[in-house]
């Protein structure tokens, strides 16, 4: 997070600017970037009811399966 806010954060900053003036930015990214998470938290929260059904899972189960099947024969088609 440092690295992101010495590279970008002056940007958005006047010519001039004291450190002190890049703080409620930096806040400001802060509590967005919190609100982001809080959402994608609550989103897997109620994902995971659906994803652990049985039907649901052996359905995933049997696409994941056949995309790894499929990426075997391709791999195995490269290099016969």
């Amino acid at each position: 997070m440092l690295a992101f806010y010495l590279a970008v954060l002056p940007q958005f900053l006047p010519a001039g600017a004291t450190p002190l003036e890049a703080i409620p930015l930096a806040l400001f990214h802060a509590a967005i970037s919190a609100l982001y998470l809080a959402i994608i938290t609550l989103a897997a929260h109620r994902a995971r009811r659906v994803l652990t059904r049985r039907r649901v899972r052996r359905g995933l189960d049997a696409v994941t399966g056949s995309v790894m099947i499929g990426f075997g024969l391709r791999l195995a088609g490269e290099h016969a």
